[in-house]
């Protein structure tokens, strides 16, 4: 799991989480809303990698595109922030 714009790759925690709260306790303050899949304020461009929803967000998103407060990666994954 790598933040493209400090550099910094951290290894996906097990107990899992967000991909939103990895990029808080990395020191990063990215955007955010609701934090309940609905607002998209969080969205983030995937410059590589997947990421799954264990339920499908509402906020609308493109397919490059993830929502950090309920996304988890499926494989190394770099993001835009």
């Amino acid at each position: 799991m790598t933040f493209a714009s400090i550099g910094k790759t951290t290894p996906w925690p097990k107990q899992g989480g967000s991909l939103l709260e990895l990029a808080e306790q990395a020191g990063l303050e990215p955007a955010s809303g609701c934090r309940i899949e609905v607002c998209g304020a969080c969205r983030t461009a995937v410059l590589s990698g997947g990421v799954a929803y264990e339920v499908p967000p509402t906020a609308e998103h493109a397919p490059d595109e993830a929502l950090l407060c309920c996304a988890r990666p499926t494989t190394d994954l770099v993001l835009d922030l």
